[in-house]
C-alpha cells in the first residue's frame, strides 16, 4: 500500500511539474523582459550607471535563483495538497498542516521580494527612486511577474508603455 502511494505521489509531481513548464512556454508575457524591453533590465530608471546596471541585474539573477526555489517548494505542496484534498478519506489535520507550510514559504516569498527591492532601491539616487518607486504600479497584467523591469514585474502583451 506504501509503495502505492509514493509511485502516485511521484506520479502526480511529475505531472504538476510537465504541466507547470507547458503553460510557461504559452505565457506570450513571461520570458526575460528583453522583448518588450531592449534595453534590458530597468530600462525606465533614468541615468542608470554601468556600475548601477551590473550590480541591479547581478542581485536579479541572484534573486530569481532564490524565488525558483521557492516556487518549486510551493509547486510540491501544491500537488501534495490535491492528494491530501482528493484522498478518499481525506485528512483535516494533514491539510491544515501543509495549508500552514505553504503558508510559510509564501511568507518567506514576499520578504525576499521585499528585501530585493530594498536593495536594488538602495542603489539609486533621489531622482532614480522615483522613477523605480513609479514602477511598482505599472506592468502589471499578462506578464507572469517574474521578468521586466526592476521590480520583477512582467510587461506581457497590451502592457506596453503608451
Amino acid at each position: 500500500m506504501k509503495k502505492i502511494n509514493v509511485i502516485s505521489s511521484a506520479t502526480l509531481m511529475l505531472l504538476v511539474m510537465m504541466t507547470i513548464g507547458t503553460l510557461s512556454f504559452a505565457q506570450g508575457g513571461s520570458g526575460n523582459g528583453r522583448e518588450h524591453n531592449p534595453g534590458g533590465f530597468c530600462m525606465n530608471i533614468p541615468d542608470l550607471t554601468q556600475e548601477q546596471q551590473d550590480k541591479i541585474e547581478a542581485m536579479r539573477t541572484t534573486h530569481q535563483k532564490t524565488m525558483l526555489v521557492n516556487r518549486n517548494q510551493l509547486n510540491v505542496k501544491k500537488a501534495q495538497l490535491e492528494q491530501l484534498m482528493t484522498a478518499d478519506k481525506p485528512d483535516a489535520a494533514a491539510i491544515n498542516k501543509m495549508i500552514d507550510e505553504m503558508s510559510v514559504i509564501k511568507t518567506e516569498m514576499q520578504k525576499k521580494k521585499a528585501e530585493h527591492r530594498l536593495a536594488v532601491r538602495s542603489l539609486l539616487t533621489d531622482a532614480q527612486r522615483v522613477a523605480f518607486d513609479s514602477q511598482r504600479n505599472r506592468g502589471k497584467g499578462y506578464g507572469n511577474g517574474r521578468s521586466g523591469n526592476c521590480n520583477g514585474m512582467g510587461r506581457g502583451r497590451g502592457n506596453q508603455k503608451n
